[in-house]
C-alpha cells in the first residue's frame, strides 16, 4: 500500500515538473469560478444516474433500498478506493449492501455489471467521439479494431450467460454441493450466478441501465469540458470525452489508490497529443480529477464512517478489542 500511493505522489510530482508549476499556479489563478460551478454540477448529476443504475439492479432482484441510502453506500465505496490499492472500495461496497439488507449475491453482480457496463460506455464514447477527432489532430495508434477487440471481452460475462440458454454452468456448479471442501464455496457461487443472469438477460433492464452508464460517463466528459473552459483552454468536446475514457481505462489497473497520478498522467498525454501545451493539459488533468476526488473524500469518507458507526464498530472498540 506504501508503494502504491508513493507511486501515485511520484508520478503527480513528475507531471507538475514538466509541466512548471509557476504555469499552473498561473492557469488555477485566472480560472473562471462560475464555470467550475457548472461542472460541478454536471459531476453531481452523474450521481443521479449512478444512484438510477443501482437502484434498478437491485429492483431487479426484487429488493431495494432508498435513493440516498444507495448514494450513501456509492459514493463511501468511492471515497474509500482514493486510498486503498487494488479497488478495496469495492468490497466496502458490498459490505455497506449487505449491512442495508442486501442479499451478497444481488450486491455483488450489481457492482460487477455496473463496471461492466462502465467499461462499455467508455468505449462506445471513445469509438463514437473521441476517436474521431484523435485520428485528425493526432497521429496516435487508435484502432477501431482494438476497441471492438476491448468491447467484445467486456460483454464476454453476459454473452456466455445468454449463449448458456439451459444454465449449464448452473449445473456443474451444483454438482459441487456433495464435496464437503466446496459445499459452501459452490452454493455462494450459484446465488451469485442466479442473480448475475437475472440481471443481464434482461433486455428492458440492459436497455436502461446501459443509457443510464452512456450518461453518466458523458456527464465525466463535460466535467474536464467545462474545466477547460474555466481555465480558457482550447479543448473540444469529443477531446475531453476520449481523455476521460482512457484515463478511467488505466485507472482500472489498481496501481495506485484511486487511479491517482496514472488518471492524471493519461489525461495529460491525450490533450497534449490532440495540440494543447503540456502545461494546460496537466492542469486541466490535475484539476478534474481534483475536483472529482474532492467530492467523493469530503462526502463519501465521512459517509463510510457513519455507515461503520451503525454497525457499532469503533477505532476505540477495535483498539481495546486488540489489547
Amino acid at each position: 500500500m506504501l508503494l502504491s500511493i508513493c507511486s501515485g505522489l511520484g508520478a503527480l510530482v513528475f507531471l507538475i515538473k514538466i509541466a512548471d508549476w509557476k504555469s499552473l499556479l498561473t492557469i488555477y489563478k485566472a480560472l473562471s469560478w462560475s464555470m467550475l460551478l457548472v461542472a460541478l454540477f454536471c459531476y453531481g448529476t452523474t450521481w443521479i444516474f449512478r444512484v438510477g443504475r443501482f437502484r434498478l439492479f437491485l429492483e431487479s432482484g426484487g429488493q431495494d433500498i432508498s435513493a440516498p441510502g444507495i448514494f450513501a453506500v456509492l459514493i463511501s465505496g468511492f471515497g474509500l478506493n482514493a486510498f486503498l490499492p487494488g479497488k478495496a472500495g469495492e468490497v466496502a461496497t458490498i459490505i455497506f449492501l449487505r449491512w442495508k439488507g442486501i442479499a451478497g449475491s444481488t450486491a455483488l453482480a450489481a457492482v460487477i455489471q455496473a463496471r461492466i457496463l462502465d467499461l462499455l460506455a467508455l468505449l462506445t464514447l471513445m469509438s463514437t467521439a473521441g476517436l474521431p477527432t484523435a485520428l485528425q489532430l493526432s497521429a496516435a495508434p487508435y484502432s477501431r479494431a482494438v476497441l471492438a477487440g476491448a468491447g467484445l471481452l467486456t460483454i464476454a460475462p453476459m454473452l456466455f450467460m445468454a449463449l448458456d440458454r439451459r444454465q449449464n454452468l448452473e449445473r456443474f456448479i451444483e454438482k459441487m454441493y456433495r464435496k464437503p471442501l466446496l459445499s459452501a464455496t459452490a452454493k455462494t457461487l450459484h446465488k451469485f450466478l442466479v442473480a448475475y443472469r437475472r440481471i443481464c438477460l434482461n433486455g428492458r433492464l440492459l436497455a436502461a441501465t446501459g443509457l443510464f452508464s452512456l450518461f453518466i460517463w458523458t456527464g465525466e466528459g463535460m466535467v474536464a469540458w467545462f474545466i477547460t473552459k474555466a481555465a480558457a483552454v482550447p479543448a473540444s468536446l469529443s477531446v475531453c470525452l476520449l481523455a476521460v475514457s482512457l484515463g478511467n481505462l488505466g485507472k482500472a489497473i489498481p496501481l495506485t489508490p484511486g487511479g491517482v497520478g496514472v488518471y492524471e498522467a493519461i489525461m495529460a498525454a491525450v490533450l497534449h497529443g490532440t495540440g494543447l501545451d503540456w502545461g494546460s493539459a496537466v492542469a486541466v488533468a490535475l484539476a478534474d480529477h481534483l475536483l472529482k476526488k474532492t467530492c467523493s473524500i469530503g462526502i463519501g469518507l465521512p459517509l463510510a464512517v457513519h455507515l461503520v458507526g451503525d454497525r457499532g464498530w469503533s477505532w476505540l472498540t477495535w483498539k481495546e478489542e486488540k489489547t
